[in-house]
């Protein structure tokens, strides 16, 4: 008998054996303490770059820090990370398109015999409207809405 009154393991055990539960173990010491170290540079890393870029210069000298970049950094910085970031964006998506998109004619793209291909006579409902399940979309079709000059 288990706390609950029943017999078997403890419902809590079966949660912990189960293949679903994700993970299972504690999370080590040493990832918190790394973590929180972190936590507490960046945020002293935002608060000096804050400072820097907002004090005028006369209060950092009264601060004693004489040793500092230029302030067309604090605006140089932020906005070159802003142009990665996009580039990056835009890189990535160009580069799924272009290269990972398998040929219409590759092997790879075709169904197995576990797909759930909507019915034909409903395609182009699927193709406009979302589903509560999942549907593989025949490829012709989706190639048709997605790349037809027609709208």
């Amino acid at each position: 008998m288990n706390e609950a009154g029943t017999p078997g393991p403890p419902p809590d055990t079966l949660a912990k054996e189960s293949d679903v539960t994700v993970g299972g173990g504690a999370v080590p010491p040493a990832t918190e303490y790394f973590g929180f170290a972190l936590y507490i540079g960046s945020t002293l890393g935002v608060l000096m770059y804050l400072v820097w870029a907002f004090l005028p210069q006369d209060w950092l000298y009264a601060l004693n820090i004489y040793y500092f970049p230029s302030r067309w950094w604090a605006l140089a910085i932020p906005a070159f990370v802003e142009v990665l970031l996009i580039y990056i964006y835009v890189a990535v998506s160009s580069y799924n398109t272009e290269v990972l998109t398998r040929p219409f004619d590759s092997l790879e793209i075709i169904t197995d015999p576990a797909a759930k291909i909507v019915p034909s006579d409903q395609t182009n409902y699927y193709l406009y409207h979302h589903s509560d399940g999942v549907w593989d979309l025949p490829l012709g079709e989706v190639c048709n809405v997605l790349y037809s000059e027609e709208s």
